[in-house]
This record gives C-alpha cells, structure tokens and sequence, in this order.
C-alpha cells in the first residue's frame, strides 16, 4: 500500500470491518506471541497449534466487544484473556481423557495460569511483548512507506540521530527528517492503538 493512501485506521477498527490485510497484520504480529503464552503453559507444540488456532478464532467471534480502555496494553491483556479461556478449554479437555498410564497434570496446569499476561516472563533475557508486538508492526509498515522517508524515522527514532544528522546522510532538511518521523509513528500509534507505549 503506497505511502499516500495508507489508512490511518486502527487495526482493531479494521478487525472489526474484516478487512482481510488487517487479519493478515493481526496475524504476523500477534501469532508468535500466542504460541510463546501457550508454550510457557507447559503445552507440546502440536497442542499449541490447536490452541492458538482456537485463540485466533475466538478473537474473530470477540473483536466486536473489545473496548479500549485506553490504557497501555489493554489490548494484550484481552487477548490474554482470551488465551488463558481457551487454555483452559484445552486443559480441561486433557482432563477428561487422561494417558492410559499415569495420571494427568492438567488441572494443576490451569491452577498455575496467570490472571494478567506472562509478558514479564523473560527467558533467555530478551523476551518483552512490548518490544516484540513493536518490531513485528514496524516489520510490516515498513513496505507502507517510501525508503527515504522509513530510513529517516529509522535514523532518528530507532538509532536515535539528531534530525540534522539525518537530513545530511538523506540529503533532506532537518524539518523534513521530523515530519517523516511523525508520519511513520502517527501511522503506528493510529494502528496499534494502546498495543505499544513509544
């Protein structure tokens, strides 16, 4: 989508109007977080396919009752809700047909789920849903924008330049390099809604 005519609409709005990019954004972003929350449940990989296509599912049959509480994360913490449901659904069910051999762990699975999202779980020391959410949409609004003016926000948002630096390694005027910066995080912040804080 070309810089131009780039819709300022949120991507909730665009769930909600079933717009199929929007699903397709929603998807790329927020699908490895859902897998991540399933597996720190404890769950094997094929069951957490399941579950995430459940999540999924649930939030196509949902999105209409989101309301933004205009609180950083609150959207995360609906999808959460979502997830740890249909987490309990799965466990609930692997109760009910418990291995041949042994017994099963799940109830003591659903009892050990956080009411808020796992997002301060860090393993390995790099995980943030923040950060995570946030990288995967500027992965995909990158294609939205002309290369100079993405490599403008780039320079001064991301690697912190000054706008004149900018504007001499872009051949562009200081002001320039600023409103570039305003439209790719105007187009952010307008999309991602209180998903991200930046």
């Amino acid at each position: 989508m070309p810089e131009s005519i780039a819709t300022t609409a949120s991507l909730v709005g665009r769930l909600r109007a079933r717009d199929s990019d929007a699903w397709s954004r929603f998807s790329v972003i927020y699908c490895p977080l859902v897998y991540r929350w399933a597996r720190q449940a404890g769950l094997q990989s094929s069951d957490t396919d399941d579950v995430v296509q459940e999540v999924f599912r649930g939030v196509t049959s949902t999105i209409d009752s989101y309301r933004n509480q205009s609180v950083s994360g609150s959207f995360r913490r609906w999808l959460w809700g979502i997830t740890r449901h249909k987490l309990a659904d799965h466990f609930h069910a692997a109760a009910a047909h418990p291995p041949a051999v042994g017994g099963s762990d799940a109830n003591q699975r659903l009892q050990e789920l956080p009411n808020k999202p796992p997002e301060e779980i860090r393993d390995e020391g790099s995980y943030d849903a923040e950060a995570w959410i946030l990288r995967r949409a500027l992965g995909l609004l990158e294609s939205d924008f002309e290369e100079r003016t993405w490599r403008a926000f780039w320079r001064t948002a991301i690697d912190n330049c000054s706008a004149a630096e900018a504007g001499e390694e872009l051949d562009m005027s200081s002001r320039a390099v600023r409103q570039a910066k305003y439209r790719v995080l105007h187009r952010l912040r307008s999309e991602l809604q209180d998903q991200v804080d930046w």
